[in-house]
């Protein structure tokens, strides 16, 4: 290359670096400076990915080249992750980083091996990611920079809690948080905090997430970091779904929402619109979920973000499974798992198998969902996934129980328990046992069953869990229909139904409902449960749960035959019967039969 040419592309280059640099410091400045800064960095972005190519081609040969290239991708560390592909840009730090290593600089070498682990983790890689993190430690220590060491355990936490260690997470969190208070650095104490409130949601401590996380969002609103802003409101959002306040929740999301456009970020809008989804489907509100989940769909289509894409394919599924289309869930589920395997995003090719099996189990296909549920687990244990390893057990343990195996069922809770009280996950405990006590009831261990579904609802209450200590009493309310103690039962699911009510449940309100008139029916009081049954079908018609107004029609047949209306009761069951068959419930085949009896009787 002539070198007056070289030196214009040298001259160009150095420009380009500044304006990323001067863009970033911009945008960290806070305040009306973020748009500022994203709108220098879009006014010469076309100029920026020219000059990265050139510096990245010629580093081998050019030392100018090469010192340009090993600072690009850091002098714009924070605007780059709102307008680079994770792809693009793990392929920018990895060339800083060779370039760096090149030109012996340790503070760049760490700086982008802290970043390069956040980029892998974004896309599932989290293996890989902490031994990024471990490295950028180990430099740090040896160089005796504590910002650096404060920024990698900050890291490893955040990795720990995506591997499903929140225990191990809190640690790395506490100890970050100690050097960055020491350092008086605000934008790390807020991180650190905000990641030890990540680790308590998912120990299942929510209101004490709800602590840090506001905490942090103070913050993070005070410096003016409106991307850590928006992420609080995120994450704020989940703990208090997980908490029953929806309408809260609610609230957060669109606050999160409504900085994700003025960033003109698509990806977090994406985000946004998908956990808004969530929580409507939460409040039994399935159609208006599938229609934010669209929107979500749309923009990661349009912004080629793979992972993100098949991520709402999976939410698509379980909405279209809650309103009875579950051969339409199979085939979104299904397109998910291609595109997760060909990103190589192991997390969420297991979690995905998962969703399969519920589906195979909902349409009594057994052996397909415990095959399903098996590769999970396997994949669960290939990644270091401790939560989905111990909820690959606790679907197994529910497909051997609907198989009639409650020994097996047994044995698998047992080992979701060990790992769920291992990593300190109690939402996981209380399910273990909750679902141990139902193999229990399985097998006739009435006050086996009792004990257990009494400590799950224990940790629930401790835990605030208000829709999980719904479905205890629940638990125990069956229990008791099966010892004949039919008022303890009715006492238990009209406390239940209250949290349901209370929480906003109208699905759990239904089934609660359905749950009553079957205990007044076992009392013989056919008025009371049909009452309650047609209550139930109501608002199973209401929000659209296609299973639940199979399963009401059902009951209400069976009320209509004992009062001797055998042809409401016909009728009622051939209703009944029409749905199971349109979703492929297992229901379907005893349902037919029994209407099959009525009408040759009639």
């Amino acid at each position: 290359m002539p070198a007056g040419l070289e030196d214009a592309y040298e001259r160009h280059a150095a420009y380009c670096l500044e304006m990323l640099g001067q863009a970033d410091a911009l945008y960290l400045s806070g305040g009306g400076s973020i748009m500022q800064g994203l709108q220098l960095l879009d006014s010469e972005w076309a100029n920026i990915e020219t000059a990265q190519s050139w510096v990245e081609l010629n580093a081998l040969r050019s030392t100018t080249a090469n010192s340009l290239c090993s600072k690009f991708a850091d002098a714009g560390v924070y605007v780059l992750e709102l307008r680079l592909h994770p792809r693009d840009r793990i392929r920018w730090l990895r060339k800083s980083l060779k370039a760096a290593r090149r030109a012996k600089d340790p503070g760049l070498e760490v700086s982008y091996l802290d970043t390069l682990g956040a980029a892998y983790a974004s896309i599932g890689r989290l293996r890989l990611a902490t031994r990024f993190y471990q490295r950028a430690v180990q430099l740090s220590e040896e160089a005796r920079d504590p910002q650096g060491m404060a920024i990698g355990m900050d890291h490893l936490g955040h990795a720990y809690y995506e591997m499903g260690q929140p225990r191990r997470a809190v640690e790395l969190h506490e100890q970050s948080l100690a050097i960055y208070i020491e350092l008086g650095d605000r934008r790390g104490i807020s991180s650190a905090i905000a990641g030890e409130a990540n680790a308590y949601s998912a120990l299942g401590e929510n209101r004490r997430a709800v602590e840090l996380y506001r905490q942090s969002l103070s913050i993070d609103r005070e410096i003016g970091d409106r991307i850590a802003e928006g992420i609080d409101l995120l994450n704020l959002g989940a703990s208090y779904s997980a908490l029953g306040k929806f309408h809260d929740a609610v609230k957060n999301y669109q606050e999160y929402l409504a900085i994700a456009r003025e960033l003109g970020s698509s990806a977090d809008e994406a985000d946004a619109l998908s956990n808004l989804g969530a929580t409507y489907f939460a409040l039994s509100e399935a159609r208006r979920a599938i229609e934010l989940y669209e929107l979500a769909l749309a923009i990661d289509r349009s912004n080629n973000n793979l992972v993100g894409e098949a991520t709402r394919l999976c939410n698509l599924g379980a909405a279209y499974s809650r309103i009875g289309e579950t051969r339409r869930a199979v085939t979104l589920y299904e397109e998910a798992l291609t595109i997760y395997r060909r990103t190589g995003f192991r997390a969420g090719e297991g979690a995905c198998l998962g969703n399969l099996g519920v589906a195979c189990q909902e349409m009594g296909e057994m052996k397909k969902a415990v095959e399903y549920y098996r590769r999970y687990l396997a994949i669960a244990r290939e990644s270091g996934d401790r939560a989905g390893e111990a909820n690959a057990h606790g679907n197994l343990a529910t497909a051997y129980r609907l198989l009639g195996k409650p020994r097996q069922a047994v044995r698998l809770l047992k080992r979701q328990l060990a790992i769920a009280r291992a990593i300190g996950d109690r939402i996981g405990e209380s399910n273990a046992l909750g679902n141990w006590g139902n193999a229990c009831s399985d097998s006739g261990e009435y006050e086996r069953a009792l004990e257990l579904h009494t400590q799950a609802l224990e940790i629930e209450r401790q835990l605030g869990d208000r829709r999980g200590e719904a479905a205890d009493l629940c638990n125990l309310g069956a229990v008791y229909v099966e010892l004949g103690q039919i008022q303890n039962a009715i006492r238990l699911y009209t406390e239940a139904l209250s949290i349901h009510r209370e929480t906003d449940d109208r699905l759990g309100e239904s089934t609660c409902l359905g749950n009553l008139g079957a205990a007044y029916a076992k009392s013989e009081q056919t008025g009371r449960a049909m009452e309650y049954y047609e209550r139930s079908l109501a608002i199973a018609r209401e929000t659209g749960h296609r299973l639940g107004e199979a399963n009401a029609l059902w009951n209400i047949s069976l009320m209509q035959s004992q009062s001797g209306k055998r042809s409401d009761a016909i009728e009622a069951a051939a209703a009944a019967v029409e749905i199971y068959k349109q979703i492929e419930s297992i229901y379907t085949v005893m349902a037919l039969d029994q209407l099959t009896r009525w009408r040759g009787e009639f």
